[in-house]
């Protein structure tokens, strides 16, 4: 088989769309058997086939067959992705499951279809391979050899475009948040260049970090809390560089493109790897301009100010950086919220990406070996263990796990199932325990993971609390908590029973195989 390898791995690690990464293993295919050759991928909802890639084949053939059926009673391709084995038509003419093709497979020389299952990490049918001949054939040991090995590289190349899909997605995702927050944030390198920054913070700053750029630099003018000039050298993200966390920041005076000027509060933390080296530091800047310039808000400020606390936490991955600068945002915005009513939605936002964290590091943790697939055991005890830590008082509450299954699980149902059990085990903890457990003793919240059934599975979130007020409904009084586990849950096809144990509650949520 003359497939040139170099151009697919140039392929697999570029941008390139995922349709002309398989074409290329089509031509392959082609080449090999002097065949015609076709790719499909399974569409996101897993109810047909779509065609990513054809050789030797004209235009007539994607209208009839994408997107084409997945099930027992559809030919060749889709009797492979429905069963996940190899599917041998050794004479489509013979095949009562062809019948309706053979006009179409005659008139294009199409007489043998071999049609090899493509497979994710995890076991899970991404795809299929499809190989035409135009004579009745039966393949040797080296025809199965040789798609199988196409297969697989189609299942890295495929399972690589979702994950890089998923990143991306998370990407925006974040970006769409601090470009809604209220405040200017910016991260910054080593060097002191942006790697980031949200919409609010442009209106301050440039590429470069002020005090790193002389130009830039002179637009601003600080001052310490007794009043006297700050050094460039001492503005917060060079001190921040230093290794220092500058909160509650420093005032300035800063020059707009007209010549006016406004107050700005600048705060800066340094952010680290693992080994806690300084990659490079976050910058917060707030528009105090009317808090300045009215006495009574500015007194305000300055006592809310000293009360900020900014906790710059150990980075090991760029995806978790962006999670410790959303939480130290939040953490500055709480202490500087008088409303109670605005910072209660403050303080449930703050627990929330709090647990995200926690959900998401777990998650880094458990695939840094397989990026499309996980221990499901491995990675619930982990995160449990981590969601005690972080929420729950030793003194008054227990949260255990016991998962006694053992199951590889895609990358991105085992997320949703780890968000499901942090929401579950964080509304135990909030509503449960008001005192302690109600039979006198320490408050249990106990998570159990096993089968269920021949090849479902079940998710246990049961604690020995106060239990559920009688005549309560929990999905209509709920809120943003139980509404992301119930949309969460029909995300992954399940069913979630909530059951009065007396005492407690016990929330079960069933899913397929």
């Amino acid at each position: 088989m003359r497939l040139d390898w170099k151009r697919a791995l140039d392929l697999a690690v570029g941008d390139a769309p995922i349709e002309d990464k398989l074409s290329l293993l089509v031509q392959a295919a082609a080449e090999q058997w002097a065949a015609k050759a076709a790719i499909f991928i399974v569409d996101e909802i897993g109810l047909c086939l779509r065609l990513v890639a054809v050789e030797g084949l004209p235009d007539a053939y994607r209208a009839i067959v994408d997107p084409f059926g997945i099930g027992p009673d559809v030919p060749s391709c889709g009797t492979a992705a429905h069963t996940g084995q190899r599917v041998i038509v050794r004479d489509v003419e013979r095949d009562p499951l062809w019948a309706p093709y053979v006009p179409f497979a005659r008139a294009h020389g199409i007489r043998c279809c071999w049609s090899t299952p493509i497979r994710s990490p995890a076991g899970r049918v991404a795809g299929v391979l499809a190989v035409y001949h135009g004579m009745v054939r039966d393949p040797g040991a080296d025809d199965l050899e040789a798609m199988d090995l196409i297969a697989r590289t189609s299942a890295f190349l495929i399972e690589r475009n979702r994950s890089v899909a998923e990143r991306e997605a998370s990407e925006a995702l974040l970006s769409s948040m601090l470009d809604h927050l209220p405040v200017g944030v910016a991260v910054y390198d080593r060097q002191g260049r942006v790697t980031r920054i949200n919409a609010a913070m442009r209106r301050f700053a440039g590429d470069v970090m002020p005090s790193m750029d002389e130009r830039d630099g002179e637009r601003w003018r600080g001052f310490a809390p007794d009043g006297t000039p700050v050094a460039r050298m001492d503005f917060p993200g060079a001190r921040a560089l230093r290794g220092e966390t500058v909160v509650p920041g420093v005032d300035f005076r800063y020059r707009q493109d007209d010549g006016s000027e406004l107050w700005a509060r600048v705060s800066a933390a340094p952010l680290r790897n693992e080994a806690g080296e300084i990659i490079g530091a976050v910058a917060v800047a707030t528009d105090i301009d009317a808090a300045k310039r009215a006495e009574q808000e500015l007194t305000a400020a300055l006592a809310e100010a000293r009360q900020n606390e900014l906790v710059a936490h150990e980075m090991s991955h760029r995806f978790m950086n962006g999670f410790q600068l959303l939480h130290s945002v939040l953490s500055i915005q709480m202490r500087s919220i008088a409303d109670p009513q605005a910072l209660r939605v403050v303080e449930q936002a703050f627990t929330r990406v709090k647990a995200m964290a926690v959900v998401h590091r777990r998650l880094f943790e458990a695939t840094r070996r397989d990026l499309a697939a996980l221990d499901v055991a491995d990675y619930l005890r982990g995160l449990v263990d981590q969601l005690a830590a972080a929420f729950a008082d030793g003194d008054r509450c227990r949260v255990t796990a016991e998962v006694p299954v053992s199951l590889q699980m895609p990358t991105g149902r085992a997320s949703s199932l780890g968000l499901i059990t942090t929401e579950l085990i964080l509304n135990a903890l909030k509503h449960a325990f008001p005192d302690a457990g109600q039979d006198g003793g320490l408050g249990q919240v106990a998570v159990r993971f096993d089968r269920h059934g021949e090849d479902g599975y079940r998710l246990t979130v049961a604690d020995n609390g106060v239990g559920l007020p009688e005549g309560l409904n929990v999905m209509r009084s709920s809120g943003t908590g139980m509404t992301l586990v119930d949309g969460l849950v029909r995300q992954l096809d399940g069913t979630l029973d909530i059951e009065r144990t007396r005492p407690g509650t016990r929330f079960v949520v069933t899913l397929p195989g």
